[in-house]
């Protein structure tokens, strides 16, 4: 797992923690690693 993934999972969890919407935090997720498979 690459340190990106790992952060991108903590945000993820941050997001749940925070009580935002599956919805949401899976939109957040499908964002962020598309930036960055763009930026690799």
């Amino acid at each position: 797992m690459e340190k990106n993934d790992i952060e991108i999972d903590d945000f993820i969890n941050y997001c749940g923690y925070k009580g935002r919407s599956k919805k949401t935090y899976g939109s957040y997720e499908k964002t962020l690693r598309l930036v960055v498979i763009y930026l690799r």
